[in-house]
């Protein structure tokens, strides 16, 4: 079978890029937002941040009781642990289904520093990126659009690697193009050689996630924990007169699975089941991928599972996640990802750019060609773009409508475990939370980078529009 040729190959690439780029750009460069996204949350909201003295000086049982003492009325999700120095402890709670809150607390003195909305700036990029807020519903999951458009991203990488080539001189350009295309042909070439090994890894890594999706509708597995033998805790006989604590119940986690480093504690509505997940000695896994439920009334371990325990697909699936965003190795990662990302979705446009130029300048294809290609543009990326906005507005309008009426039973908190000596974790019985009244928790810096990506994108969309005009 003959290998294709330049031109065919140079013809698919520019189609990808003239068709599916303004997506490819706004995914990419959501992506890249997302990759620092925590880091912004960090750096504008002081309540997230604490003095770097130390990571587990106040025990776990206290962020809990301070949480506790703060939100009575409230349910408690999950504790975590500070990522790093620096930042502060956090808690997941929640006044009923979709009101979860988050409580950031000092550290070291367990002093609540603030509680703020669910809906902050990692959320919305996060989730923006992966699925462009199209969660199941009335529509599929918003990954089968954005996981087709890593395949994209993989063949643009490819046939722009099989069309130029690698060469040094596209790294640093020396001499300065004479007409504005060959700038263009010249920053999208430099763009595309210097982000090429992250390209792939963005476009494996999304395809990924794509599978991934396909798996778990199909039902075509199920992960499985490592079970330990004769340690269920449903024996009666076994529980212990008064329930292990949450700071025992760590201290025993860690003598029964050597080397977990914890960082956050899941709390179920079966209040005397803990989950604890964490890191071991395993490279590129996320803290999911190491977890122990333990159960406090028996003081034994029911599951653990390790990342040496894992399949090959569970192993993929936890390693996407930190490989995607550079979530592995520290901020310096991170940074790099961050430049790297840059790189690529500036490439993206400018290539979209040049395709414009090249093939929309030709008097043929001005007089036949302009409509047609229009319409093909227009078919792929408007129709994703309405889904992308009606799916942002539905999802995020609940962050700044106004609370409403809650059922009586749910107000009271009588869906909550509350007996004795359960409710440090569960909370007790206690008025609803405010209704009729708008959520203040968003902070206004998530509206302002919000806002600035939602202009950026309307500005990249209107320019595609007049290129393809």
């Amino acid at each position: 079978m003959p290998w294709p040729s330049k031109k065919l190959v140079f013809r698919v690439h520019g189609w990808l890029g003239l068709n599916l780029g303004v997506l490819l750009f706004i995914v990419c460069f959501s992506g890249t937002v997302a990759t620092v996204s925590y880091e912004i949350d960090w750096l504008l909201n002081p309540a997230q941040r604490a003095s770097p003295v130390g990571l587990h000086d106040t025990s776990w049982d206290q962020w809990l009781a301070a949480v506790r003492l703060e939100h009575p009325e409230a349910e408690v999700i999950s504790l975590s642990a500070p990522p790093t120095e620096g930042w502060a402890a956090s808690a997941l709670i929640t006044y009923g289904q979709n009101y979860l809150r988050y409580v950031y607390l000092d550290p070291v003195t367990a002093e609540v520093q603030g509680t703020f909305s669910h809906f902050n700036v990692a959320r919305f990029f996060r989730s923006f990126h992966k699925q462009f807020y199209i969660y199941p519903g009335q529509m599929p999951h918003g990954v089968y659009i954005v996981g087709p458009l890593g395949i994209a991203l993989l063949l643009s990488a490819l046939t722009g690697l099989w069309f130029y080539r690698i060469r040094v001189s596209d790294l640093l350009p020396i001499r300065w193009p004479t007409t504005k295309r060959r700038l263009w042909s010249t920053l999208h070439r430099a763009g595309g050689v210097w982000g090429l090994a992250f390209s792939l890894i963005f476009a494996v890594t999304g395809i990924w996630y794509l599978v991934e999706r396909v798996i778990v509708d199909a039902d075509l597995y199920q992960a499985e924990a490592i079970r330990t033998p004769s340690q269920t805790g449903d024996n009666v006989e076994s529980r212990l007169a008064v329930p292990l604590t949450l700071d025992e119940s760590l201290s025993h986690v860690q003598t029964t699975f050597p080397g977990l480093d914890i960082r956050s504690v899941s709390l179920s509505q079966n209040t005397e089941r803990l989950t604890f997940f964490g890191q071991t000695d395993a490279k590129l896994v996320r803290d999911r991928a190491n977890f122990a439920v333990f159960d406090r009334a028996s003081g034994t371990l029911v599951e653990q599972q390790r990342t040496s325990d894992l399949t090959l697909p569970e192993r993929l699936a936890h390693t996407a996640d930190p490989l995607h965003f550079g979530n592995f190795a520290g901020l310096s990662i991170k940074l790099l990802w961050l430049v790297a990302g840059l790189i690529i979705s500036a490439s993206i446009l400018v290539g979209t750019r040049i395709w414009a130029l090249r093939v929309l300048g030709r008097p043929t294809e001005r007089r036949m060609g302009v409509r047609s290609r229009w319409v093909m543009s227009g078919l792929v990326t408007l129709p994703v773009l309405a889904l992308a906005t009606h799916g942002s507005i539905v999802n995020i309008a609940p962050f700044v409508a106004p609370l409403p009426e809650m059922p009586v039973a749910e107000a009271s908190g009588q869906a909550l475990s509350t007996s004795p000596p359960l409710a440090f974790i569960s909370g007790r019985e206690g008025s609803a939370p405010p209704r009729g009244q708008s959520h203040p928790e968003v902070p206004p810096y998530v509206w302002l980078v919000v806002g600035a990506f939602v202009g950026i994108t309307l500005l990249i969309s209107s320019a595609w529009v007049y290129w393809l005009r």
